[in-house]
């Protein structure tokens, strides 16, 4: 699902529950890490809390990309495959 920057600002102030994943980009740093915050906080308030979140830097994933989820290809967008 894309969201289109008309959108960005209701999105933020009230999230799809349905919405598992979202990746905030542009070319504006600072507008990035502002939205980021803003949806951070609309799903946790306690940004701090290690049990409810985590941050994983570029430059930690370019380090160890086993950190980093599989490709596209091989991802779930609603739910995992049932195990067995």
């Amino acid at each position: 699902m894309k969201i289109e920057a008309r959108q960005v600002e209701a999105f933020l102030k009230k999230p799809d529950p349905r919405v598992r994943g979202v990746v905030i980009y542009g070319n504006d740093d600072g507008l990035v890490a502002e939205r980021a915050v803003a949806l951070a906080k609309s799903i946790c308030e306690d940004l701090k809390d290690p049990f409810r979140v985590v941050d994983i830097a570029g430059d930690s994933l370019k380090q160890d990309p086993a950190r980093s989820p599989s490709p596209p290809s091989r991802t779930w967008s609603k739910r995992p495959p049932a195990t067995r």
